[in-house]
């Protein structure tokens, strides 16, 4: 779980850098960090939710696999024949 987030989070970052004009770059990723870490507080209240409405295995299985699905589906849409 740890190696995919973060490899996630680097190929992520790159591709926004790589895709933002130069005299925008701080203020995309400013907005980024944000989005990324600045929402933890609304997914634990959600996680907590869940947790309470289920047992405590759910979410952690739910979180282990969503950042393997993710880049295969993304892989997919890429995809073009010419």
């Amino acid at each position: 779980m740890g190696f995919t987030s973060a490899a996630f989070q680097s190929v992520n970052t790159t591709i926004l850098q790589q895709a933002t004009e130069p005299a925008m770059q701080g203020r995309v990723m400013a907005l980024h960090q944000t989005a990324l870490f600045g929402s933890t507080p609304v997914g634990a209240l959600l996680m907590g939710w869940v947790i309470h409405v289920s047992s405590p295995r759910y979410p952690l299985l739910s979180a282990d696999s969503r950042p393997s699905v993710r880049p295969a589906q993304r892989d997919d849409r890429r995809r073009t024949v010419s």
